[in-house]
């Protein structure tokens, strides 16, 4: 049940987590709880321990992929499902820091990128095919990109003060989003490199923040 004051994305968003590994198996991913509250769910947690063995950004983006670029609401959950995956996946990674992880998750948007034609994102697409008439694919854009924008916000928790997470989140989402629009739109690459020296400059900047917090308190 979605806690009261949740807007309508995030209520859609939590409503959509179900994730069938095999037709018999179905179980519940509460993201929002492993985004917000990592610590909650430990690394060795036998849901997490499926989520990471089948955790692979090509297997998100070969769903994305498969479908045209006025992909349907019921495509859109489709690639939702595989992507809650992925992303849960990274955030139980604990080989790699929270650093590395969004380096690499910005270098995987370059691959995905030149490898599919500069398509750009099929949610954006749906949408503009769309035009705004169709509420059931409206409301899947919605939910993923909220989804995506809780899941920088939850990263960027590891890298900065609990206090400027959600600030550092917000613009990694930003930048994510142009960069991959504009790569889209310029069918070129450039838009995502300039994007990775930022973030590489935003990962310093807070690493030096938090560094100064915690000599302060």
């Amino acid at each position: 049940m979605a806690r009261a004051g949740r807007s309508r994305c995030q209520q859609g968003a939590l409503a959509r987590s179900h994730i069938v590994i095999a037709p018999s198996v179905t179980f519940q991913i509460p993201y929002f709880l492993i985004l917000r509250n990592k610590t909650d769910w430990s690394v060795s947690h036998p849901l997490l321990r499926i989520i990471k063995a089948m955790q692979s950004s090509s297997t998100t983006q070969a769903v994305a992929c498969s479908y045209g670029p006025a992909a349907t609401a019921d495509e859109l959950r489709d690639i939702h499902r595989s992507s809650v995956i992925r992303h849960a996946g990274i955030l139980a990674d604990d080989k790699l820091s929270a650093d590395a992880k969004i380096m690499a998750y910005f270098k995987d948007l370059r691959s995905f990128m030149e490898n599919h034609q500069f398509r750009g994102c099929p949610y954006t697409n749906a949408l503009s095919v769309s035009r705004g008439k169709d509420e059931k694919i409206t409301q899947e854009v919605l939910d993923h990109k909220e989804f995506v924008r809780e899941f920088f916000i939850a990263i960027s928790g590891e890298i900065t003060p609990s206090q400027r997470a959600q600030h550092v989140g917000e613009h990694l989402f930003l930048i994510y989003s142009g960069a991959t629009t504009e790569s889209q739109n310029l069918r070129a690459i450039w838009p995502i490199e300039r994007a990775l020296d930022i973030v590489k400059q935003i990962l310093i900047e807070e690493k030096a923040y938090k560094k100064i917090e915690t000599v302060s308190v």
